[in-house]
């Protein structure tokens, strides 16, 4: 039998390491704030074009509100029907009963973030990728 080998490695420049990891953290959670920024904003618009529109007024209440990020989350929101018109749109949105025309719909939202939610860890993760990706943090 042969002599067990071994190894001897030595990081210097430990604190330049570390300054560049601490820069590539808050890179990947300002990236990943956009591109989740850019996954609600689509579903927004896609909600926009299914919202009902009986008075317009529903559609000109839908706003999109974020980021808020800390190092635990990054929270947006997309909502619809502010202030006293909060009512009305959860039963625009919850009743599938109304009968609206064209492609307007109950479940605006709803839908519009279903259709998104399975790709969207992907095309979040292709976008880190490539942003990301040729970025050298540790020299």
């Amino acid at each position: 039998m042969g002599q067990p080998s071994h190894g001897e490695w030595t990081l210097s420049n430990v604190a330049q390491v570390i300054q560049n990891l601490r820069r590539a953290e808050a890179d990947t959670i300002d990236v990943l704030a956009s591109a989740v920024q850019d996954e609600v904003d689509m579903i927004y618009r896609k909600s926009q074009r299914l919202v009902p529109l009986d008075t317009s007024a529903l559609q000109g209440t839908g706003r999109t509100v974020g980021p808020e990020v800390t190092r635990r989350y990054i929270k947006f929101q997309i909502q619809y029907g502010g202030g006293p018109a909060a009512a009305y749109a959860i039963v625009q949105h919850e009743n599938l009963e109304y009968k609206h025309t064209g492609i307007r719909s109950a479940k605006y939202l709803e839908r519009p973030a279903m259709d998104a939610a399975g790709g969207m860890p992907v095309r979040v993760a292709n976008r880190i990728q490539r942003t990301l990706g040729n970025t050298d943090y540790v020299r």
